[in-house]
């Protein structure tokens, strides 16, 4: 599992303090806003990178990272067995 200390992250904006999770999943969507897409229940945002600046010149299409967690992840209150082991593919560990 990758780490990234959390001053690395430049221009994020934390709605949970990241550091309190044993890892966070890392995506990359594409987004006609500057913020990142709704989730679907069941997962919860942790932070998201903000862009300022558009992919393209035709429709302003932004380049969003988001970091979030599903309910069943590690340190969530539907605890999965399967991740008290292992952790997803996405992960990264974010520290101080």
């Amino acid at each position: 599992m990758k780490e990234i200390n959390i001053k690395d992250i430049k221009a994020a904006v934390w709605l949970e303090d990241p550091t309190k999770f044993p890892y966070v999943r890392q995506n990359i969507c594409i987004s006609t806003n500057r913020k990142p897409n709704k989730l679907r229940k069941g997962y919860k945002l942790i932070g998201y990178i903000k862009p300022n600046y558009a992919l393209n010149q035709g429709i302003r299409l932004f380049e969003v990272t988001m970091f979030w967690l599903a309910i069943y992840d590690r340190g969530m209150p539907k605890e999965c067995e399967l991740f008290k082991s292992i952790v997803p593919y996405k992960a990264i560990k974010i520290v101080r």
